[in-house]
C-alpha cells in the first residue's frame, strides 16, 4: 500500500440540484458553512451529485472552491478518503440506482470511511432496538405497528389521541395527529403543504383515510404524549451530537423548537437555545434549567451509544425530545443525516461554525485513524 496523504479528500455528496447552485456561484447557506469552516480545517474538500461519478474509471466531476480565484469550479476527483452525505437525488430510475449501489460498493472495497450513517432509520426499528434497553424503556412511547383498524381503535382507546407516522419520513411531511372527540369520532391533523385538519365518524373511515395518506408506505401508532405546549403550540427538542477531531463526543447544541399554532410536528418551528426558552419562557431558576439540561445530557449520550453500538461509530447524529407538561422527557426520534435547521435558527456564529467545522475534523481523524 502506498504512503497515505498528510490530509484526506473528503467528498459532500450532494444532489444536482446543489451542484447547479454551486456553478451558479450561489450555494445553500449550509453548503458555504462548510466551506468557511474548511478555511481552519484544512482538508481538500469537494461536492458532487451521482451524475457525477464514473464508476468504470472510478473517477468523480466535482466542485470545490478556488481560494485565489474566489470561485467555486468544477474538475475531476478520485474516489474520496471520506465521505460525507447531505443528500441525494431520489428517483425511480433504475440505471441511476444501480450506479449509486455500484459507487457504494467501490467505496467499502477501498475502506472509504464515513462521516454519517447512509441510509435514514427505520423508525420502528429504531423503537425495537431501543426497547430492548432496560434503561432507555421509560423514554419510549408506546409504539405499534399500524396493520389494522382493530389495532388503531386499541391505541385511541388506550392514549385518545396518536401519532401516525411512515416508518421511513422526512420533515414531519409523514406525520399525522389522530384525536378522539367526545361523541367517539375522529379529527386528524397533518402538515404537508399547509396545515390540514380533517374528520371522520368511524375508525373504519379513519383507517382508511390513513391508508390513502400513506400510500402503502409501512407506518407506526404511537401513544400521543401530552407536550408542552405555549400558545396552543407544541414544544419539542433537538439535541445535535457530534465527534471531534480527536473522536471525542460531544453535545454542540440543544434547540428548543417551537410549532406553528396548533401543527401535530414542530417542522417549519421557531427555534431557541435552551438556556434562553427555560429562562425567558418557563421562567426556570438557573438550577431547574442545569436540572433538566443534565437529563437531556444523559438520555441522548444513551440513545448515541445504543445506536453506534448497533450500527457502528459515527460522526454525528441529531435527536429529538419531547418534554410533556410533567415535565418528563420522552424519545421522539434520531437523525443519521441532520440539517441543523434548528441550530442555526437558535445560536450563533461561534456555535455554527462549530457544528460545520466538527464533520471537517472528524473527518481527518478517521482518516488517519484507519491506517
Amino acid at each position: 500500500m502506498g504512503k497515505q496523504a498528510s490530509t484526506p479528500h473528503l467528498g459532500v455528496l450532494v444532489s444536482r440540484k446543489q451542484i447547479r447552485l454551486f456553478m451558479r456561484q450561489a450555494p445553500s447557506w449550509r453548503l458555504k458553512a462548510l466551506v468557511r469552516a474548511n478555511r481552519n480545517a484544512g482538508i481538500n474538500l469537494f461536492f458532487f451529485c451521482i451524475d457525477g461519478v464514473n464508476v468504470r474509471k472510478k473517477k468523480i466531476l466535482g466542485v470545490y472552491y478556488d481560494v485565489q480565484d474566489k470561485k467555486y469550479k468544477k474538475r475531476l476527483f478520485s474516489y474520496p478518503d471520506v465521505l460525507y452525505k447531505r443528500g441525494r437525488d431520489v428517483t425511480n430510475k433504475r440505471s441511476v440506482n444501480r450506479k449509486y449501489r455500484t459507487f457504494q460498493a467501490h467505496l467499502k472495497a477501498l475502506n472509504v470511511q464515513y462521516i454519517n450513517y447512509q441510509q435514514g432509520f427505520d423508525k420502528w426499528k429504531v423503537y425495537q432496538t431501543l426497547s430492548s434497553n432496560t434503561s432507555l424503556q421509560p423514554y419510549l412511547p408506546e409504539t405499534k405497528v399500524l396493520t389494522s383498524a382493530s389495532e388503531l381503535a386499541h391505541m385511541l382507546a388506550a392514549h385518545k389521541t396518536v401519532y401516525v407516522k411512515a416508518a421511513k419520513g422526512r420533515k414531519g411531511q409523514q406525520v399525522i395527529r389522530v384525536e378522539t372527540e367526545a361523541d367517539g369520532s375522529f379529527t386528524y391533523t397533518h402538515y404537508l403543504k399547509g396545515l390540514k385538519t380533517k374528520h371522520v365518524h368511524t375508525i373504519d373511515e379513519l383507517f382508511d383515510a390513513l391508508k390513502t395518506f400513506f400510500k402503502g408506505r409501512f407506518a407506526i401508532v404511537q401513544e400521543g404524549i401530552k407536550l408542552l405546549k405555549i400558545d396552543d403550540k407544541i414544544i419539542d427538542i433537538r439535541a445535535e451530537l457530534q465527534r471531534n477531531g480527536q473522536g471525542d463526543l460531544g453535545i454542540t447544541a440543544v434547540s428548543v423548537r417551537e410549532s406553528q399554532k396548533n401543527s401535530p410536528i414542530t417542522t417549519h418551528a421557531d427555534s431557541y437555545p435552551i438556556d434562553d426558552f427555560c429562562a425567558k419562557v418557563l421562567n426556570y431558576s438557573p438550577a431547574r434549567t442545569n436540572e433538566l439540561k443534565k437529563r437531556i445530557n444523559a438520555l441522548v449520550r444513551a440513545v448515541y451509544a445504543h445506536i453506534e453500538n448497533e450500527n457502528g461509530q459515527v460522526g454525528e447524529l441529531g435527536i429529538d425530545l419531547a418534554l410533556d407538561e410533567e415535565g418528563r422527557l420522552w424519545f421522539i426520534e434520531v437523525n443519521s443525516q441532520t440539517a441543523k435547521v434548528s441550530l442555526c435558527k437558535a445560536y450563533g456564529e461561534e456555535v455554527k461554525h462549530k457544528a460545520f467545522y466538527n464533520p471537517l475534523a472528524y473527518a481527518a481523524y478517521i482518516y488517519h485513524k484507519k491506517d
